[in-house]
């Protein structure tokens, strides 16, 4: 493969190169350049390159937005034709003009370099981060990353504000651009959660160096003596595609990152795959997202009784799940993961539907009930349509 490719590239430039000597590829006449019999190499080489640019679009073409895609396949044919203009008339210097103006087509739909930087942290973004993963997954490319998460992000955004948690982060990036070395890459993801991406290193290498960072850390938090208030990491190591192989899994564990080590440390992913809840932690996302299409959430009334008469006037409606793989799961996991991913508002809404058929269903009256309490979350009661 890099003979087929570097082969026709090295001809070109050793004519261009030895053309002082055999004028094969231009000369000057009175003055004028002037293209050499030779010339042809150079352009049969560039559709050498076309012919490979164009076979590798068409074969991973689902690593690109259809804007990318559309993009770099409209370059051949607006390249091929200023090329013939240009060939057939010498005077009208279109070819390095179009080139130019394909090359500001790549930089504004295809690098898109404002997308690429977060300029909060001065780290890569958390765009670039997904695009780089999923090319990486749908090719099977290899790749350690590195995930690392301030424990106490919300204590201290608590304790420090907006502004300074700001510096916090930007402290913690440079820490870790610190100890990055070549062909290294730092993303912030989101909420204090970073990603170090090293290409091809082996997972033990990159836990040591981990460790190794991390020990350093404790010792400079216990020498000035502000643990208190100091960004406490834990970092996680995993192998892509051996540990992790589809983004939707890779997606999972980003979001479930903290439930799944909680506590400050290193660790790995084949570590934490050892643990008696990581199966249901990562299905998490897939056990509630089918509860919801089936609506399969159960509701149970606890009764609440009434000191003044001694008697059960309401009740409490509490939302259960149970899954057939993995049995009751508690509202303690199923919740938070319903907040974290929104669907909490789609569980508030079948908890109302089944409260009010519970309530159609009864004799209220006959019961003495006089109403149901529920829990909803926050974000349900300010919505305007709830």
């Amino acid at each position: 493969m890099r003979l087929l490719l570097w082969v026709p590239i090295l001809v070109v430039i050793a004519f261009v190169l030895t053309n002082p000597l055999h004028h094969l590829v231009y000369f000057f006449n009175n003055g004028v350049q002037t293209r050499g019999p030779c010339v042809g190499i150079i352009y049969a080489c560039a559709v050498y390159y076309s012919i490979w640019g164009i076979a590798w679009l068409l074969r991973w073409k689902e690593v690109l937005s259809v804007n990318e895609f559309v993009t770099l396949m409209m370059l051949y044919p607006l390249v091929f034709i200023s090329v013939i203009v240009q060939y057939f008339y010498p005077h009208l210097l279109v070819e390095m003009f179009v080139t130019s103006v394909a090359m500001m087509l790549v930089s504004a739909f295809v690098l898109r370099p404002e997308q690429q930087l977060d300029s909060l942290v001065n780290t890569a973004s958390l765009h670039a981060y997904r695009e780089t993963c999923k090319r990486a997954l749908i090719t099977q490319k290899p790749l350690c990353l590195v995930y690392v998460e301030i424990v106490n992000v919300e204590k201290l955004r608590e304790l420090m504000g907006k502004d300074e948690m700001q510096d916090v982060m930007s402290g913690v990036a440079q820490r870790l651009g610190s100890r990055l070395e070549r062909g290294d890459v730092l993303y912030y993801l989101r909420n204090g959660l970073f990603c170090i991406m090293l290409q091809n290193v082996d997972p033990m290498h990159a836990k040591d160096r981990a460790q190794q960072a991390h020990d350093e850390d404790k010792r400079r938090v216990r020498a000035r003596g502000y643990a208190a208030t100091e960004a406490r990491l834990r970092t996680c190591v995993i192998s892509v595609p051996q540990d992790i192989s589809t983004m939707e899994e890779l997606r999972t564990f980003v979001r479930r990152f903290s439930h799944l080590m909680p506590k400050p440390g290193v660790t790995t992913f084949s570590e934490l795959a050892k643990r008696d809840d990581f199966a249901l932690q990562m299905a998490l996302p897939k056990i509630v997202a089918n509860a919801i299409r089936e609506r399969s959430f159960q509701i149970y009334y606890q009764p609440i009784r009434y000191l003044a008469d001694n008697r059960f006037h309401s009740a409490e409606a509490l939302v259960r799940l149970h899954d057939p793989t993995y049995g009751w799961i508690p509202p303690s996991l199923f919740i938070a993961e319903a907040e974290q991913s929104g669907a909490i508002i789609q569980i508030g809404d079948i908890l109302l539907d089944k409260i009010c058929a519970f309530l159609g269903s009864i004799d209220c009256s006959a019961l003495d009930l006089w109403c149901i309490e529920l829990n909803l979350s926050v974000e349900q009661c300010v919505r305007s349509n709830s």
